[in-house]
């Protein structure tokens, strides 16, 4: 295994004088670290994309020096020669040191590769230099689609329905094997009983205010007319979502009102009142630990 903290200071001594560049890839590092781990890389791969990440613009002050540029294809082309004896001093045996340089050579080719060690070094880079470089929105949102391609590397946001959602959100939210950032929203359609309104009132927004470059997913308890499921998704798009798309717990078609379709569908049912597992009646039936359906002359009297 390589050495990352000796690596790590070898590198900042290389790079001792320019604290700028030291801040820099020790943030890559920190985000290729976290990236690498939610992606499930083995522990091997783990350890050469950290080291790549400490040395991936290693090759700046040698590009300098020799082409008077610090261009991409400049760092590329002097990097591994720079990054093989600090690799060699930290441990790395020379196949280690053949994957690290191929790493370093190509971190500016978004092309090269489709190997997610590869793609979450690309990834890394652009969020820091998106954040030192203050890039704007739109160019932001033109790499995201260029350049990501893990699920790590974007941005993902539940986003719970009150209340009916809650239970399901709890469960469902176990099971993800990735960051996610959870926000809550009530919404109204429904009067007293079983009928819609028609009318989609905000009673409750969620908090987080910048969506740029969020992927959301809207927790549903059950989509019916999908009127209110619709309006949303126009909501958080106009509010600069990235995508939005729906996880409904339950399905009923036969209600449909619009032409609406949930994404992610747990089970469809048919046309009956179902309450239970956060589901209601007038406020009653959330907390049944299971789904059942309301007898008509309950809610028809």
């Amino acid at each position: 295994m390589i050495n990352i903290s000796a690596l790590a200071a070898a590198a900042a001594h290389y790079d001792a004088g320019d604290p700028r560049r030291v801040q820099h890839f020790i943030k890559v590092y920190g985000y290729c670290r976290l990236l690498g781990l939610s992606e499930g890389l083995d522990t091997h791969t783990q350890n050469m994309l950290e080291a790549a990440a400490l040395l991936h613009d290693i090759g700046i002050h040698e590009a300098e020096r020799r082409h008077g540029s610090s261009a991409g294809p400049y760092q590329e082309q002097e990097g591994p020669a720079v990054a093989r004896p600090l690799l060699s001093a930290a441990g790395a045996d020379e196949s280690e040191i053949e994957r690290i340089c191929w790493l370093i050579a190509h971190h500016h080719s978004c092309q090269a590769g489709e190997d997610t060690d590869f793609r979450i070094l690309l990834e890394a880079d652009f969020l820091v230099n998106a954040d030192e470089d203050s890039l704007p929105r739109e160019s932001i949102a033109s790499a995201r689609e260029r350049l990501f391609r893990t699920d790590s590397g974007k941005k993902l946001l539940l986003l719970c329905i009150l209340k009916g959602s809650v239970v399901f959100m709890g469960d469902l939210m176990k099971k993800i094997q990735r960051p996610v950032e959870i926000d809550f929203m009530k919404v109204s359609s429904y009067g007293s009983g079983t009928q819609t309104s028609g009318r989609i009132n905000i009673l409750l927004d969620l908090h987080r205010g910048d969506l740029s470059d969020i992927d959301i997913i809207v927790v549903e308890d059950i989509v019916d007319s999908g009127r209110t499921l619709s309006y949303l998704e126009n909501y958080l798009r106009l509010k600069g979502a990235n995508s939005v798309e729906c996880c409904t717990m339950l399905d009923k078609p036969a209600r449909r009102q619009v032409d609406y379709t949930p994404k992610y569908i747990g089970t469809e049912i048919p046309d009956v009142f179902a309450v239970g597992y956060g589901l209601d009646y007038d406020e009653r039936y959330r907390t049944l630990p299971f789904v059942g359906v309301l007898k008509p002359e309950v809610y028809q009297s």
